[in-house]
């Protein structure tokens, strides 16, 4: 109880996890398993007797406490995360990503904390694209090189892999890391708070049965649905009490007794769902979160939380055409208009723009969502919208935001090729030959020539000077600068000159 590093509150110990030993390897079953390990650990403190609790998988929360110990030295940091449990967001092995930053990550070794500078991919389940090298259930991944294909140093908790794969909590470098190698095997320890829910059960005890109802309540006053499902259940459950309390002779009063066993049970799972829909919205902070762990499949709007505010945004569940799975909209551009220019300030700031929008689906109503600067990502769907037609082409990318990708103005390499961007126009798609200059920030050395924030942009000559076509998202630049979303192309493009404005949608996931 209290603050010890992690901020103050009631904190659960989820895990102990001692580095020396391979009981919790990133490959061990017990992080997909609903097993315990040693109940015995449970009951003591920052130690070194391992444990898994049955919190892992059946304590939800809105806060994740981690901490390491060196010695006789304990260090904390806290993670910001709504899920139904630590299972949820593990247990499948699908990389879900965090945003503390390299830096924070460090802070569990301190001093002598040691990082490849690249990649840098942080959250759960964070594995590069070779299983043998880093990975982590919890933590950050880290490589040498511009990418994150060998990453060859992590700090985590239910670590694995080279430069030494016996080491499963602590830190692990090689390959010029930015402090020299190391190998700092920790004691690590997993704690949650939920802080905004009470979990309870209710007990009934009928003559010769025991039912137990689990009731999920939240003090949603705000909520007329669930304050009315409150006290419902409560009413329900003074009459049925009783009802108990006399003695049950008569066949009349029996089925009296059922009959509102049932009708209690039945509204009990009416409350449960009501106070899902309500609660897991408001506390998801992504579509992607809605949809893997919490099981929401429709398509609406739904309320999630950016920092301290709540925004209604339509989720997109589903394929649509960039795949499945929950997809988060950040922004959409109306091509006609020059609110997303590739010049607008927009790009580079942190400023919503119509929140409005966001509520709605795939229209002409502009907008730009806190998405944009606040939501990790492993990929980035792109859509263009002509008359009716739709058309997606999907980015994989691992990034703590858009706005980390665009807004310091860096030219950032994508690999579609210069045909899977012309499939967002179609069979009127026109591009110059050259240059193809495709990714983040695309922009030919000249700079009132064709740039975009994404997209390609391509040449006639073999160079990267004056280019006079593009494809993209925030467009501007020759031949027409008002075009900011679509396609535009002169100066012998390989199918004709083209002044293509579309509706542009960019959502992540």
């Amino acid at each position: 109880m209290g603050d010890f590093g992690c901020g103050d509150g009631g904190w659960t110990l989820a895990m102990k996890i001692d580095g020396t030993k391979k009981t919790f390897h990133y490959d061990s079953h017990f992080w997909s398993d609903k097993k315990p390990y040693n109940f015995a650990g449970g009951r003591t403190g920052f130690d070194s007797q391992e444990t898994k609790l049955p919190t892992y998988w059946n304590t939800a929360f809105s806060k994740i406490c981690l901490g390491m110990k060196i010695g006789h030295q304990l260090r904390f940091v806290t993670i910001n995360k709504y899920a139904s449990s630590l299972y949820s967001l593990i247990a499948d092995g699908q990389y879900r990503a965090t945003s503390l930053g390299r830096n924070k990550w460090k802070t569990l070794i301190g001093s002598q904390a040691s990082l490849q500078t690249n990649c840098n991919k942080e959250g759960f389940n964070a594995i590069c694209g070779c299983k043998l090298c880093s990975k982590a259930r919890i933590g950050i991944t880290s490589n040498e090189n511009n990418d994150c294909h060998t990453c060859d140093s992590r700090i985590g908790f239910g670590t694995g892999g080279i430069p030494n794969n016996s080491s499963t909590c602590g830190n692990e470098a090689s390959y010029s890391p930015d402090n020299g190698d190391k190998h700092i095997k920790t004691m690590g320890y997993i704690l949650d708070l939920f802080s905004r829910v009470i979990n309870f059960s209710i007990f009934l005890e009928f003559s010769r049965i025991r039912i137990r109802i689990p009731i999920a309540r939240r003090r949603f006053h705000h909520v007329p649905g669930l304050f009315i499902c409150d006290n419902a259940l409560k009413k329900m459950e003074t009459k049925l009490e009783k009802l108990i309390a006399n003695k049950l002779e008569t066949k009349l009063e029996k089925l009296l007794q059922q009959n509102l066993e049932t009708k209690l049970e039945k509204l009990t799972a009416t409350c449960q769902d009501a106070f899902k829909r309500v609660f897991f919205s408001v506390m998801s902070t992504s579509c992607k979160e809605l949809y893997d762990v919490h099981k929401f499949t429709t398509s609406r709007v739904y309320t999630l939380k950016f920092g301290s505010r709540t925004i209604p945004v339509y989720c997109r569940m589903g394929d649509f055409g960039c795949g499945d799975g929950g997809w988060t909209l950040a922004m959409k551009i109306d091509g006609t208009k020059k609110t997303f220019h590739y010049d607008s300030h927009l790009w580079s700031n942190k400023n919503t723009y119509n929140i409005a929008g966001g509520r709605t689906g795939f229209d002409s109503q502009e907008t730009k969502l806190p998405t944009y600067w606040n939501t990790a990502f492993s990929k980035i769907c792109l859509g263009m919208k002509i008359g009716h037609q739709l058309r997606f082409v999907t980015i994989n990318k691992y990034a703590t935001s858009l706005y980390s990708l665009i807004a310091d103005g860096q030219y950032r390499a994508t690999s579609l090729g210069r045909n899977k961007w012309k499939t967002l126009i179609g069979s009127q798609a026109s591009l110059q030959t050259n240059c193809n200059k495709e990714g983040f920030n695309a922009i030919c050395s000249s700079k009132r020539n064709s740039k975009a924030r994404i997209g390609i942009t391509s040449n006639e000559v073999n160079d990267c000077v004056g280019c006079d076509s593009r494809i993209g998202f925030g467009t501007g630049g020759t031949p027409d600068n008002s075009n900011t979303c679509g396609n535009d192309a002169a100066w012998s493009p390989d199918n004709g000159d083209k002044h293509i404005k579309t509706m542009g949608y960019i959502l992540v996931q």
